[in-house]
């Protein structure tokens, strides 16, 4: 009797592990993301969902990545580390997501002796659309317009990623 139930449990155990995961179980998201967060440039994003309600949940990501940036007359290509947080909501694998990201950037400084020079952008919104991937899938896909604001006009850059979800 004992080892038919242990038999059991062990077979329902693999089942649940066999079976591909719900798109609602995704809690993690690795991509890669050109423009949006990056500005002119593209890099490597990581984000944690944590629910917060059914339909609603909160986003938290850092990346690392590089932009393209004109200095007088010589370019370069600064390296920047967004922190963003967001509120994702849908109940179903499309998700409208309305945040903030506030950018770390490091970059050369062709005046400066010591040759770097590390800044805090400021904080910009973005407003984007998640497409979870459907159950036995694993690719995830977003689009979002961050708003960063300028001197005197905000500017929009436009973001695309793709990546794994897990």
């Amino acid at each position: 009797l004992l080892l038919l139930l242990g038999t059991r449990t062990l077979s329902e155990v693999h089942a649940q592990a066999a079976s591909p995961p719900d798109s609602s179980t995704f809690r993690n998201v690795v991509y890669a993301e050109l423009g949006g967060r990056f500005l002119q440039g593209g890099g490597v994003q990581y984000e944690r969902a944590f629910t917060l309600m059914k339909g609603c949940s909160l986003l938290l990501g850092v990346g690392v990545g590089s932009s393209y940036r004109m200095h007088s007359e010589l370019a370069s290509w600064p390296v920047i580390v967004p922190i963003s947080g967001a509120i994702s909501l849908g109940k179903r694998q499309g998700r409208l997501e309305v945040g903030f990201s506030r950018l770390l950037v490091k970059e050369a400084c062709y005046d400066d002796p010591d040759g770097e020079v590390y800044g805090i952008l400021p904080m910009a919104g973005y407003l984007g659309y998640r497409r979870l991937p459907s159950p036995g899938r694993r690719l995830f896909y977003k689009i979002d317009l961050l708003v960063y604001p300028a001197a005197f006009i905000p500017l929009p850059f436009l973001g695309v990623g793709v990546g794994y979800a897990f």
